[in-house]
């Protein structure tokens, strides 16, 4: 049946090359070595497997076929829903929301690098007077220690707000609403913040901001996907990717041992593969979250009324109810240090079983859809929520669910919203008698 679900996800590849559908395809790329190389490993090499993989493995109760014939109903749900809707239109409609004066357009990009530089600042402020030091307080992020605690939660959502402003930036600058000269700036901005982001524990999420951010600035041809400009940048960012995967490992295995880094990257790098595709283990969490589902019963949606009141702080309701990930991750090890999460497909199977994966395609395909048309859009904001959302959907909302990815994209939304807001009340309608400017 493996099989069966490779060939799924080569269809999948195929149309979104036809149809120059980036979220597609790297919605496919994830398929494709989330879950089908991971299923081939999973099956065929137990003893290579480790954590989550191995216990998942060690369950008599876990019906592999059963699991990979989800996925194919996953992926030919999502495949035919998306031929009935009509692809996203490259045509460059002209944006009514956006028409603001010289002082308007001068006023953005000044916006997005103070924002940009006043949230490091405060994310790093923070965490100083938690920890005493920024040196201690990049340790514990680090070692990936889980802290509970509103004040550490504040200063991370501040790295989601430099985000936005750094990929509005960078959407910005391929507008021409930034000069020529600062389109180095740009490249800077996201350079930075991916590094930083990096540097204090978040691998997966500098990765997608990098690439969101280089896409924004037009590294990546939106028009056709099959060009050489993208041959290149994708086999360089797959080696970038590889590279930062196997180094944010040795920072974190360093940071838990005191072993030295060097020491410890030679151990990551001779078992490059094995790390890497574990990084994308998506096949065993939504095994897990099969198996959760069949011991405790399916939920009926009720983890889904659970986001409605999950901004609300613990401090407040004490006696809140977990998110899925916790409630999964207690299941299998009886703590609650981590989240194990349950990905897109799975949190709909906890709530209404194999229906559930197919109502999990579908809204999928109304996602995607929804992403390029933003994708394609004239509107710088809906071109930086489009680069984002084109890496993340495929990646954090599929291994993570709605629960974490989407409160993780509101903040990214709260920051376009609120900018867009500000500039329009700044914005004078004919500065000097000029007329609009649309972008």
């Amino acid at each position: 049946m493996i099989y069966a679900s490779l060939f799924t996800t080569l269809m999948l590849a195929a149309f979104a090359l036809r149809r120059s559908n980036l979220t597609l395809f790297v919605t496919s790329l994830i398929f494709l070595i989330g879950f089908d190389v991971r299923a081939i490993l999973f099956a065929s090499t137990p003893e290579r497997l480790s954590g989550f993989s191995a216990k998942i493995h060690s369950l008599s109760e876990t019906t592999y076929d059963f699991v990979v014939f989800d996925l194919i109903v996953f992926k030919l749900i999502l495949a035919a829903a998306l031929l009935l809707i009509p692809p996203a239109s490259r045509a460059h409609t002209p944006d009514r929301l956006s028409n603001y004066s010289n002082l308007g357009r001068a006023l953005i990009p000044s916006i997005c690098a103070i924002g940009f530089a006043l949230s490091w600042i405060g994310f790093f402020a923070i965490l100083s007077s938690i920890f005493g030091s920024i040196d201690h307080a990049v340790d514990i992020l680090q070692r990936r220690a889980l802290i509970f605690g509103s004040d550490v939660f504040f200063a991370r959502t501040l790295n989601y707000v430099a985000g936005a402003f750094a990929i509005l930036f960078c959407a910005m600058a391929r507008k021409n609403l930034v000069n020529n000269a600062n389109l180095w700036l740009a490249i800077a901005i996201i350079a930075i913040h991916s590094s930083l982001i990096f540097l204090t524990g978040s691998r997966g999420a500098a990765i997608i901001h990098l690439a969101a951010g280089l896409y924004a600035l037009g590294i990546i041809d939106s028009k056709k996907m099959l060009t050489f400009k993208n041959l290149v940048t994708g086999l360089f960012g797959s080696l970038l990717a590889y590279f930062a995967l196997l180094a944010g490992l040795s920072l974190r295995i360093s940071a838990q041992t005191q072993e030295s880094l060097a020491s410890v990257f030679e151990r990551t790098w001779a078992a490059g593969p094995d790390i890497v595709f574990g990084s994308f283990s998506f096949f065993e969490l939504y095994a897990g979250a099969k198996h959760f589902a069949h011991v405790t019963g399916h939920t009926l949606g009720e983890n889904f009324i659970a986001l409605i009141y999950r901004p609300i702080p613990r401090s407040m309701w004490p006696e809140k109810p977990d998110l899925l990930g916790i409630e999964i991750r207690e299941f299998y090890y009886g703590d609650r240090i981590s989240g194990a999460p349950p990905t897109f497909v799975g949190e709909f199977y906890v709530a209404f079983g194999v229906f559930g994966v197919i109502i999990a395609a579908a809204i999928y395909a109304c996602l995607v859809s929804a992403v390029e048309r933003a994708r394609n859009r004239e509107n710088v904001y809906l071109k930086a929520c489009g680069a984002l959302m084109a890496f993340m959907l495929p990646v954090e909302f599929m291994k993570s669910g709605l629960e974490i990815g989407l409160f993780i994209f509101m903040y990214f939304a709260a920051v376009w919203i609120g900018t867009s807001l500000l500039i329009r009340a700044l914005s004078t309608q004919h500065l000097d008698g000029a007329r609009y400017q649309r972008f």
